[in-house]
């Protein structure tokens, strides 16, 4: 198995403990599976309090952590461009679009709706 991009709905099912998730998870292997930096962020976004901050970013180690760089920017920034108007791209979802397309990695998600339709992508 190869390096794969996690969106961060995997790892909201992850850690809601859903047995197909796990079970993909598991498939990938834990030293296949990246987390993008955005992940992180949205993932921290959702916390209420230090403890579950804390908790967060502990479950969050496990995995590796991918970032974006100044070609993965230029890209999410086409993608926003041309996907905008037509398919409503959120921000996040055209970063870690992008980061797929870039790095040449595959995409798990649940999301495959927010994706589908960029160029070059591809989905696990």
């Amino acid at each position: 198995m190869s390096l794969v991009i996690c969106d961060t709905n995997i790892f909201i099912s992850l850690f809601k403990e859903f047995s197909e998730t796990i079970a993909d998870l598991k498939s990938i292997g834990d030293e296949n599976v990246l987390i993008s930096s955005v992940s992180v962020m949205e993932l921290y976004r959702g916390m209420e309090n230090k403890r579950e901050l804390k908790t967060m970013e502990n479950k969050i180690k496990r995995y590796n952590l991918i970032h974006f760089n100044e070609q993965v920017s230029v890209k999410a920034i086409e993608l926003v461009q041309l996907f905008k108007l037509s398919h409503n791209i959120q921000i996040p979802d055209a970063i870690i679009g992008a980061m797929s397309v870039i790095y040449k990695l595959p995409l798990f998600t649940y999301n495959k709706k927010d994706f589908k339709f960029i160029p070059g992508i591809e989905l696990y």
